[in-house]
């Protein structure tokens, strides 16, 4: 019969201890903890991203009828019980810019009175629309004046977006190009 003995340092080890295994289990609980805070910051990232696309491609929408209505539009005026602005396209045809909505700006456009289509564009909590008529020697212009402060700049300097289209510029072109030159010769 054979007897072995065993001495501390033949012995071999098998498993993990407990104080290894609670050393492993913080060390994974830290990193899944900073995977979940940056999971959180990609996420509001990109949701700050989208709304900023959004919001720019609803005011280049707004850009392009604004200018569209303001050019084919024989005369403008604001209107005075509330922040808007009237563009007459033609005999009981006019569109009308409301900028009293929160965070939306509404154009509507009437056709004998009856509403043609309504549409709005959606703009930051923040913003706010300014609509103006300005003259610059024979031309008329129409203008939206747009502040994009953002919730976080609320005490920087505004972010001015401002569109502005000159009235009546198709119907002028119409009639420029129709018409003979003065003087009845050529040129």
């Amino acid at each position: 019969m054979m007897v072995r003995s065993f001495t501390h340092g033949s012995l071999r080890r098998r498993g993990i201890t407990i104080i290894e295994m609670m050393v492993m289990m913080s060390g994974l609980a830290a990193m899944l903890g900073m995977c979940a805070m940056m999971l959180q910051l990609l996420l509001r990232l990109d949701a700050d991203g989208r709304t900023r696309i959004d919001g720019a491609v609803a005011l280049a929408r707004l850009a392009e009828q604004f200018r569209n209505d303001a050019h084919a539009a024989a005369s403008a005026s604001l209107v005075e019980k509330e922040p808007g602005l009237r563009l007459v396209l033609g005999p009981e045809h006019e569109v009308l810019y409301d900028c009293t909505r929160d965070a939306r700006l509404g154009r509507v456009e009437r056709l004998k009175g009856a509403v043609v289509r309504r549409e709005t564009y959606p703009l930051s909590a923040r913003s706010r629309v300014r609509p103006e008529v300005r003259e610059d020697g024979p031309y008329r212009f129409a203008v939206l004046a747009v502040d994009r402060r953002t919730p976080d700049e609320s005490s920087s300097s505004p972010r001015l977006f401002e569109v502005v289209a000159q009235i009546g510029r198709n119907s002028t072109k119409a009639g420029a190009t129709s018409s003979p030159p003065a003087g009845g010769g050529t040129r």
